[in-house]
């Protein structure tokens, strides 16, 4: 007897490249993932490349904020 199970996750990934007015890339910066239902964060850094991800993250909205010296701090809502 043998038999299969096909689930769908409940989770997702949020990712981005940071970059300045000029478009070049942001490496260093702090980026702070906040579920606005729950107020709960987790906090990663860009890599070299300007890039961040957030992995198995929960249904909800979320606010995205964006800090590194020397630049105006950024806050997306309602993602």
């Amino acid at each position: 007897l043998s038999s299969f199970v096909l689930a769908q996750g409940t989770t997702s990934r949020i990712n981005g490249i940071v970059t300045d007015n000029a478009g070049a890339v942001v490496a260093g910066a702090a980026v702070t993932l906040t579920n606005e239902g729950t107020g709960v964060s987790i906090d990663t850094t860009t890599n070299e490349s300007g890039a961040y991800a957030f992995d198995l993250i929960q249904p909800g909205n979320y606010k995205v904020t964006v800090e590194k010296s020397g630049f105006k701090k950024f806050i997306s809502s309602g993602n």
